[in-house]
């Protein structure tokens, strides 16, 4: 019998047009979240969660599956984000085990609510002014040390966590990190664990936050 945090299968996941596509970052993020749900979080139920900026829906989708998931939200500020969720959610709903909701939001700002786990890949790259096309660079870049989405998103996040409730959440060498580490200290959130991936080109790190 599978335990109540485990699940049968995987999701498959496309992404269509601009939307950014699962990557190594996504992957990372996706590692700690299966770690968390099958350790921390094994035994808990009725998990509510919200993954934002979710892109194709990776994130949340295979929160999804997890039996002693109970309500899931989908969001993102770019309109073709939240079709492409969509699609992909209604694609796999034979094997979740919730349907996600999907909702257009910029960060929490159509959300109300507090949730057991909250995960947000961030646009991480310093603005750069090479990218014309807004609908990618909203999905890539955030202000001038990289830093800006998740300075707004952990201004406003403690706020929608549960007692004992969870961030999961990504960082590059590319962005500021004294930026990155100091928003953290000021939102009163700890380190609880941290999960880094070298690439040839930068490091990427998964940072599970906890009050």
């Amino acid at each position: 019998m599978l335990s109540p945090a485990r699940h049968p299968s995987e999701p498959h996941i496309e992404a269509i047009g601009d939307v950014y596509p699962p990557s190594e970052d996504s992957y990372l993020a996706l590692s700690m979240l299966k770690q968390l749900m099958e350790d921390a979080f094994r035994n808990r139920k009725g998990i509510h969660a919200i993954d934002l900026g979710t892109g194709t829906g990776i994130l949340g989708i295979n929160l999804a599956l997890y039996s002693n998931v109970e309500y899931v939200i989908l969001s993102d500020i770019s309109e073709s984000a939240v079709r492409n969720a969509d699609l992909n959610a209604r694609h796999n709903a034979a094997v979740l085990h919730t349907m996600p909701h999907i909702i257009r939001s910029d960060l929490f700002s159509n959300i109300a609510g507090r949730f057991d786990l909250i995960t947000f890949n961030p646009p991480y790259l310093p603005e750069s002014g090479e990218i014309a096309e807004k609908e990618i660079a909203i999905q890539v870049e955030s202000g001038p040390g990289g830093n800006e989405a998740f300075r707004r998103f952990l201004k406003a996040a403690p706020g929608h966590l549960t007692p004992g409730g969870k961030i999961i959440t990504v960082s590059s060498s590319f962005a500021d990190p004294d930026e990155f580490h100091e928003i953290i200290s000021a939102s009163g959130l700890k380190i609880e664990k941290t999960e880094k991936l070298h690439l040839f080109f930068e490091d990427i790190t998964a940072y599970l936050l906890s009050s």
